[in-house]
């Protein structure tokens, strides 16, 4: 099984004078729950705190892991990079982990690359995620981690001149991981995450698939939607979620 060194998550601090320590940011978001054997997108995103808006994010390198109940993970995809492409690799999966994202982008020294991405959070990359059948009331836990001494997050803090630094040998490198629970859908109008609860965002789904005559409002799967099918979700709806 792949072993990974531990990981840590630094703090972000403040400067004495109350202005904002320069440092990096990486998270993840998911959905707050997926369905099990489904297939759920994560989007790694880096946000650049205390610097200038002329500055922008040069290149990244890190690890993905899946940590918590191995078997909630089915799969995890290659990972999707859609503006950091100069030097791209969409990393190697290792059991439920994805290893060694790297990502990159030209300064726009000289006018040479006068489309360079200033964004700021950005979407470093997505992986989709496939969950296993049997994982219903399992946890999952993505964390970005700097696989060694070569990973992290390097900047330019002013992106016509292409002076580079690196987090974290240069400004503090911070890594927060996303935690989604494994629930199964408790009836046929818990459509929407998070399952477990019937709300506006079910009913809302449902009356989308209606409008677009998709087959995931033929509640009553009898090849057509109809007022049967309305009729299914309000009794659904009005059962509710038991606890």
């Amino acid at each position: 099984m792949y072993q990974h060194p531990k990981f840590s998550f630094i703090p972000l601090g403040l400067l004495a004078c109350g202005a904002i320590a320069q440092s990096v940011r990486v998270y993840v978001e998911t959905p707050e729950s997926a369905a099990p054997g489904s297939t759920i997108t994560a989007t790694v995103k880096a946000e650049m705190l205390g610097f200038d808006n002329d500055a922008a994010i040069a290149a990244f390198g890190f690890d993905l892991l899946s940590v918590g109940d191995d078997a909630a993970v089915d799969s995890i995809s290659p990972a999707t990079i859609p503006t950091l492409t100069f030097g791209a690799r969409p990393g190697t999966e290792a059991g439920n982990n994805l290893l060694r994202v790297v990502g990159g982008q030209p300064a726009d020294v000289f006018g040479l690359n006068p489309s360079v991405d200033r964004s700021n959070p950005m979407t470093l990359f997505t992986v989709e995620v496939t969950l296993d059948n049997y994982s219903d009331g399992s946890s999952v836990t993505l964390a970005p981690v700097r696989p060694d001494y070569r990973g992290g997050v390097i900047i330019y803090p002013d992106a016509s001149r292409g002076r580079s630094v690196v987090a974290p040998a240069a400004v503090d490198l911070i890594f927060e991981p996303v935690t989604f629970d494994v629930v199964s859908p408790c009836n046929t109008a818990d459509v929407s995450t998070p399952f477990g609860t019937i709300d506006y965002y079910d009913a809302a789904i449902f009356l989308d698939a209606i409008a677009a005559n998709d087959d995931a409002a033929d509640l009553t799967s009898d090849g057509t939607i109809d007022d049967a099918d309305v009729f299914a979700f309000v009794s659904a709806a009005a059962l509710g979620c038991s606890d």
